[in-house]
Formats: structure tokens, sequence, C-alpha cells
């Protein structure tokens, strides 16, 4: 069953190569250059000063604006001076070699620097990423300062990156000795829990709305160290005049992110999910643990992101659909093949069902490669001959 051992990373693989490359072309067809905005101009002694780094993630919606409202909520008075060095497409290598961007960096003694990464080094040049965190932490300590690492979100529905960006970030956090903001994984938590919640613009990359008051919500966190039922209560009180700080629309979306926030602070910042090391440091932690053979925990975990991703896409054939019915399959046929026990034919009749969900899903959506469309119906075909079973079950 030479098949069987088909990477799931094939499936998804193309998701990274057309990423990369419309990143691509859209850095050579925007002009690439790094804009300095001011979102909060205080100059008072005792003003907290927190400078942003990164691209679009973190300009879209103005994030940096919605960070010093929402510190406001929870320290009324507080001064602040916040400023931003962003630019379309830039990379933190980018950034370290860009005037702009380290004036900016050396214009005052700043208590916290946000560093976004960029998505093309994150994905596909990880010794890269780490080089240029690792420099520029150094120049944010040696300036005095604190370093926050941004965990930016996979695209939307896409489990398998985001469980690669969660190990990238957090060993790079372990190695740098740094705090990282947990912005992907909050995401993608939300998205197992609550499918309907979209925090994405229309290209489901770059964070909509609520995807940008969230990365704020996270960011005032980490600086102004208060719980999300802080924030909540907050929201909840009608003294505070939250209305007067944001749009009646925009209040009602504080309000539901600080739920989703309390939320995680509950449930999610200490399941193994998105706290748990892999043994590469590389691999997500679903791999680790099928590599382990805990079954227990990686096949309800699948099921879960499979349930999530079609109550997200629907009939809409999406690559990341099919791949979260594949790897749920690929988790129960290692099951029944590493038992002891005899097959359980229905789990395989199951897997089967799944698989020829995502083969079908995978021709609808023309974005796969016919490749992998050929390999995913040959596992198929390879398990139904072993064990018998038949195209419809």
């Amino acid at each position: 069953m030479a098949r069987s051992k088909i990477r799931i990373c094939l499936y998804s693989g193309l998701f990274v190569f057309t990423l990369l490359a419309a990143l691509l072309l859209y850095s050579w067809y925007i002009p690439k250059a790094v804009t300095h905005r001011v979102h909060s101009a205080s100059s008072a002694a005792q003003a907290v000063k927190v400078l942003y780094i990164g691209n679009s993630l973190t300009f879209y919606f103005d994030s940096p604006g919605s960070f010093c409202k929402i510190f406001r909520l929870i320290h009324k008075d507080a001064q602040l001076a916040v400023e931003s060095a962003t630019g379309p497409g830039y990379t933190l290598l980018e950034h370290l070699s860009d005037p702009t961007t380290l004036a900016a960096l050396k214009k005052t003694k700043w208590d916290y620097v946000i560093l976004q990464e960029g998505t093309q080094s994150a994905f596909g040049r990880p010794r890269e990423s780490r080089y240029a965190h690792r420099r520029f932490v150094n120049l944010i300590r040696e300036n005095g300062g604190k370093p926050l690492i941004l965990m930016f979100p996979a695209d939307r529905g896409q489990f398998y990156w985001q469980g690669i960006l969660s190990q990238h970030f957090n060993s790079l956090g372990r190695e740098l000795s740094a705090k990282v903001i947990p912005y992907g994984n909050v995401t993608f938590f939300g998205q197992l829990r609550h499918p309907e919640l979209n925090l994405y613009d229309s290209d489901e990359h770059h964070p909509g709305e609520k995807g940008a008051l969230l990365y704020a919500m996270l960011a005032a966190q980490s600086v102004g160290n208060f719980s999300a039922a802080d924030l909540l209560s907050k929201t909840n009180d009608s003294k505070v005049g939250l209305s007067e700080v944001f749009t009646p629309e925009k209040a009602a979306m504080v309000a539901e992110m600080s739920r989703l926030l309390n939320e995680w602070e509950r449930d999610g910042a200490s399941s193994p999910v998105y706290t748990e090391a892999s043994d590469d440091g590389v691999s997500t932690i679903d791999e680790y643990w099928l590599r382990c053979k805990m079954f227990d925990k990686v096949i309800p975990l699948y099921k879960q992101e499979s349930e999530a991703a079609l109550k997200m896409f629907g009939a809409s054939p999406r690559a990341a659909l099919g791949t979260c019915y594949l790897r749920l399959a690929d988790a129960v046929i290692k099951q029944q093949r590493d038992s002891s026990n005899p097959v359980d034919r229905a789990a395989l009749a199951s897997a089967c069902a799944n698989l020829r969900k995502a083969v079908d899903i995978y021709k609808r959506c023309g974005n796969v490669d016919s490749n992998s469309v050929s390999d995913a119906e040959g596992y198929l075909k390879d398990l139904q001959l072993k064990y018998g079973l038949s195209e419809g079950k």
C-alpha cells in the first residue's frame, strides 16, 4: 500500500505555490515602499511607546489605530505614542535594509516593537525569517525595548498551514525568549468553534474588520497586561462610553471579539493543539501525533476541522476542504493499519467516502495539479483493493 505514504502537504502544496506566485506578481506590479504612520502622538514622558513593523496584514483596516482605542478602554487616561512602518508585501528581511523602517526604529526608545513577518518568508523561507527576527530582536533590545512577535494566521480554512505557522512562531518565541502574539492560533480557534464567524477580507488572506480588531486586542493585551474578561466587562458597561470611541457597528464587533478572546483564554490558550511542540519544531503538532500513533488526539481534531471547513465553504469546491477530508481519511487508515485488533470495515468505508469527497473537490476546484488528483485516486483504489471494499462502500 505504497500510496498510503502520501504526504498531506502534496495536496496543500499548490496553496503555497499559488500564494507565493501571487505575492511575487504583487511585488512586481505594486510599487514597494515603506510608509511611516503616526497613530497616536503623545509626547508625555510616561507615554507607552509602541512601533509596528510589517506589511498589509498590519495596515489593513488600521489595526494599530484600533490598538490605541482598545488600550484606552482599559487604561482610560493612558498616554500613547504608537507608530507603524509598513509596506505592501514587505518581509522583515527587507525591513532590515529599508531606511524608513530603520529611521522609525531609531527615532525613540520604544517600549515595545511588534514584528509582523511577511507571508512568503514564514511559509517559503523559514531560515530567512529566523535570521530576520533574530536581527530585529537584538536591535530592539539594544535600544531598551521589548520585542513582540506576531503569529499571523494562514488563509481562511487552511488548518494544515496554520499548524506550520504555529510551530514556526512558537519556536521563534522560545529560541529568542520573546513573547508571541497568538493572533493566528486565536483566529483558527475561532474558525473551529464558530465557522460562521468570518475574520477575513474578501480575498480570504488579509484581515477583515473583525480580524483587524482581534489583532489589535491581542496586541493591546500583550502591552497593557489585561485579560479578555477585563475587556468584556468594559464592553458590557454602559458607563464606559464604547459608542463614543467606536461606531455602533464597530462597537458590536469589539464586543463579539471580546467574547471570542474570553473563550480562547478559557478553552484554547492551554490546549495542546496550540501549545505543544512537535519533536522537530517544524512538523505540525498533528503530524507529530500521527508519528507517535496518538490517534485519540488527531482523529477528533481532524473531524472537527472537516466539519468546520464544510460549514465555512459549503458546496463551494475549495482545496482546503478537500485537504481536511484527505487528512481525516489518512489518519483513520493509519489507525486501522497499526491496530492489533481486527480491521473496522465501517471505519475504512468512512475513510473511503472521505477520500472520494477529497478527489471530487480537487477535480471541481480547478487549482490542484493533475498528479495530486491522480495520487489521491490511487490511494483510494489501493485501499479498496486491499480490503475488498466496493466503490460505493
